[in-house]
C-alpha cells in the first residue's frame, strides 16, 4: 500500500472507508469507498500529488464548490471535497455501471439510436452547466458514466481548476495536458485564453463522431499531430465510415466540429434542439420501405426545409419525417381537417436607403409590418429568422419562394429623412410579388411625416391583405391599426431593439443591444406594454443561455428582470398576447415550469395562431413535457 493511500485512509477514517482502487488516469486515482455517515458507496477521486501541488488547494476547492451547485439528472454531482495531508480529493456517487470509454472499447461503435440518446443526455447536462456559467472543458468518453439507459457527465470544475493553475508550463512539468487531444477544440489546441462554452460543443461533436464511427475525427501518432489536425484539417464526413447515418445527424455532428466557434451551434440548448429532433422514432433516417424525396407533405401541403439553423433552433425542436427536416408551423400554417391551405408570405428585410446608422430602424419597421401580419388567422407569415437570411440576396423571388415554400413575397426600401426642426419624414416603397408567376400585384410609395409611421405601417398591412384576397376576422382590423405607444422616441428605440432581437435570437450577442434599446423604450414610455413584453422575452432567453452573457450574478439579475417586465406588460394590458408570451417564456426558460408556460402561451396563440415567435416559444415546453404529437401539429 502506498504512503499516500495509508495517510489518506487514516485521515478520512471517520468519514470514508476506502475499500479498493477503481482506476487511475493522468489526473487522479479513483477509489471505491463507503460513506460512513450516509451508509452509501461513493467514488473518491484523489489528485496526483504533483498535480495537487501545482494547482493549489484554494483554487481547486473554489472551482469544485462552484461545480457542486449543479443539480441535474445527467450530471454526476459532487457531494464532498477537501484537503488532507497535502492531498486534494473530491467525492461523487458511485455509479453501478460503466464509463462510456469502457462501452466503446467493447463495442467500438454504437447503434445510432443509442448514440443519439447518450449525446442528448450529455448536451442536456451541458445546457444546465452553461446556464450557470460553468464550462466543462474536458468532455470525453472517460467522463461520461452510463447507468441503465442514462448517461451522467462527471468532473465538472476539475478542468477549470487546472486551466487556472499558475502556468501551463507548470502543468506540463507535472505531466498533465489541459484537455484530451482527441476531443480538444482548435482554440484549446492553440492555448487560446478565450475558451467559452462553444469549446464544449466542439468536444460533443468529437464524441458524437466516435460514437457513430468507432474512431475520433482525427488520429495521429503523437498528441501534437492530433492537435494540429484539430486546428488545420477538415474532418472526414461521418458517412465515409458509417453510410446509414442520416443527413440530419451528419449535419449536426459536422457543424459541432467547425473550426471557428461562431460557425458551430451557438449554445447547448440549440444543439439539444437538434438532438431532440433526430431522437424521434425515425432517428432522422429514411425507413427502408421509403425513398428520399426533395420535399415532404404534411396534410396535403409541402414544406420546404432549407432554412437557417437559427430559425430551426429558436424553437427547441424540428420534426424529422422520412429523412427530411420538416418544420411544421415554424415556417407554415396550421391546417384544418379539411386541409385548407393558407397563403404563405415572406417579408424580406427592407433595404435602408438612409444613413448607415438607420439600418436598425429600417429592420425594425420591416419587423413591425411582419409582426402585424403574423397576427392574422388567415395568413401564414414565415418567421423573421428565416427571412433575414435573404437580406441583400441575389436570389430571385422564385428561388426564395421555392426554398421557403412561399406564395407571396414583400420587399421594399426605407429612407428616414432626419430634420432638426422636428419635421422628420419617412419614405417607404413596398411591393408585393406573387411568386408563382413573378407578378407585382401591389406597390405603393409612402412619403409621410415620421409622426404618421403607425398609420403607414397599418395601411401597408391592410392593402397587402386586400391584394392577397384575405378576409379579416373579428377585431383583426383594429389589431392592424393599433398604436402601441404615443411616444415616437420610445417607438424608435423599440424598433431598434426588435432589429437587434431578430438578429440575436436565440442566444447571440446582439441580445445585449436589444436589452439596451428596450430599456430606453420603456423608460421613455412607462406605459409601453409591448416593449416590456419583448424586454422580458429577451432577458429570459439570455438567462436560458447564461453561459454566454457573463457571471451567475448577472444571470440572477436577468431572471428577476424577466419576471418583473412580463408582469408589468400584463398589468398594463392584461389581454396583450405578447405579454402572455413573455410570461410563458419566463416560466419555460427561467422556471422550467412547462405547464404554466404552456397555459400562458396558449392564451397568446388563441389570438395570434400563426405568429412564428409564439410557435417557436411553444414547441420547446411541449417537447420537454413529452407532448411530441402536439408539438408536431403546431
Amino acid at each position: 500500500m502506498s504512503d499516500q493511500l495509508t495517510s489518506l485512509k487514516a485521515a478520512l477514517t471517520d468519514r470514508y472507508a476506502i475499500e479498493r482502487e477503481l482506476g487511475r488516469g493522468g489526473m487522479a486515482v479513483v477509489y471505491l469507498a463507503r460513506d460512513q455517515k450516509h451508509e452509501r458507496m461513493v467514488a473518491l477521486k484523489v489528485l496526483r500529488p504533483e498535480l495537487a501541488a501545482t494547482v493549489g488547494a484554494e483554487r481547486f476547492l473554489r472551482e469544485i464548490r462552484i461545480a457542486a451547485q449543479l443539480n441535474h439528472p445527467h450530471i454526476l454531482m459532487l457531494i464532498d471535497s477537501g484537503e488532507v495531508n497535502d492531498s486534494l480529493y473530491y467525492v461523487m456517487p458511485y455509479v453501478e455501471g460503466e464509463s462510456l470509454r469502457d462501452k466503446l472499447a467493447r463495442e467500438r461503435e454504437l447503434p445510432i439510436s443509442d448514440a443519439v440518446r447518450i449525446l442528448r443526455d450529455v448536451v442536456d447536462a451541458l445546457a444546465l452547466a452553461h446556464s450557470h456559467g460553468v464550462i466543462h472543458r474536458d468532455i470525453k468518453p472517460d467522463n461520461v458514466m452510463l447507468s441503465g439507459r442514462h448517461a451522467l457527465v462527471a468532473d465538472f470544475g476539475v478542468a477549470k481548476a487546472l486551466s487556472q493553475a499558475k502556468s501551463t508550463s507548470d502543468l506540463t512539468t507535472a505531466g498533465v495536458a489541459l484537455g484530451t487531444p482527441a476531443y480538444m477544440s482548435p482554440e484549446q489546441a492553440v492555448a487560446d485564453e478565450l475558451v467559452d462554452f462553444r469549446s464544449d460543443i466542439y468536444a460533443v461533436g468529437a464524441l458524437a463522431y466516435e460514437l457513430l464511427t468507432g474512431r475520433p475525427p482525427f488520429l495521429g501518432t503523437t498528441p501534437q499531430m492530433v492537435l494540429s489536425a484539430h486546428v488545420a484539417d477538415p474532418p472526414d464526413p461521418v458517412t465515409k465510415y458509417r453510410e446509414n447515418v442520416s443527413p440530419a445527424l451528419e449535419h449536426l455532428v459536422m457543424r459541432c466540429l467547425e473550426k471557428k466557434p461562431a460557425d458551430r451551434w451557438q449554445s447547448a440548448d440549440e444543439l439539444l434542439a437538434q438532438l431532440e429532433a433526430v431522437a424521434t422514432p425515425s432517428g432522422g433516417m429514411t425507413p427502408t420501405t421509403t425513398r428520399p424525396v426533395a420535399t415532404a407533405r404534411v396534410r396535403g401541403r409541402k414544406h420546404f426545409v432549407r432554412t437557417t439553423a437559427v430559425a430551426i433552433a429558436a424553437v427547441g425542436v424540428v420534426v424529422v419525417l422520412g429523412g427530411i427536416w420538416v418544420v411544421p408551423r415554424l415556417l407554415g400554417p396550421r391546417t384544418t381537417e379539411a386541409e385548407t391551405e393558407l397563403p404563405r408570405l415572406v417579408v424580406l428585410p427592407f433595404e435602408n436607403l438612409g444613413a448607415p446608422e438607420d439600418e436598425s430602424f429600417a429592420d425594425g419597421i420591416t419587423g413591425e409590418i411582419s409582426a402585424r401580419l403574423a397576427g392574422l388567422g388567415n395568413l401564414a407569415v414565415i418567421s423573421r429568422q428565416s427571412a433575414i437570411q435573404y437580406e441583400n440576396t441575389e436570389k430571385t423571388p422564385q428561388q426564395i419562394g421555392e426554398e421557403l415554400d412561399a406564395d407571396y413575397l414583400l420587399e421594399g426600401t426605407i429612407r428616414w429623412q432626419h430634420s432638426d426642426t422636428g419635421s422628420s419624414r419617412v419614405r417607404i416603397t413596398p411591393q408585393l410579388i406573387r411568386i408563382e408567376n413573378d407578378t407585382q400585384i401591389w406597390a405603393e410609395i409612402y412619403d409621410s411625416p415620421l409622426t404618421e409611421v403607425f398609420a403607414v405601417q397599418s395601411d401597408i398591412a391592410e392593402r397587402m391583405v386586400s391584394a392577397m384576397g384575405i378576409a379579416l376576422g373579428g377585431n383583426e382590423g383594429e389589431l392592424l391599426a393599433a398604436m402601441p405607444t404615443q411616444s415616437l422616441e420610445a417607438y424608435e428605440h423599440y424598433l431598434r431593439g426588435n432589429a437587434a432581437f431578430n438578429k440575436g435570437f436565440p442566444g447571440r450577442p446582439e441580445l445585449r443591444e436589444a436589452v439596451e434599446e428596450y430599456e430606453i423604450a420603456v423608460a421613455s414610455d412607462p406605459s409601453f406594454a409591448l416593449a416590456f413584453a419583448k424586454l422580458s422575452i429577451t432577458h429570459g432567453n439570455m438567462f436560458w443561455n447564461s453561459g454566454m452573457y457573463g457571471t451567475p450574478e448577472e444571470g440572477l439579475e436577468r431572471l428577476a428582470r424577466a419576471e418583473e417586465t412580463a408582469m408589468e406588460a400584463l398589468r398594463l394590458d392584461p389581454e396583450l398576447p405578447e405579454g402572455h408570451a413573455a410570461l410563458g417564456a419566463y416560466y419555460y426558460w427561467c422556471c422550467r415550469d412547462f405547464d404554466r408556460a404552456l397555459a400562458e402561451l396558449d392564451v397568446a396563440l388563441q389570438q395570434h395562431p400563426n405568429d412564428p415567435l409564439l410557435i417557436m416559444l411553444s414547441v420547446g415546453p411541449l417537447m420537454r413535457s413529452g407532448q411530441i404529437e402536439r408539438a408536431a401539429e403546431l
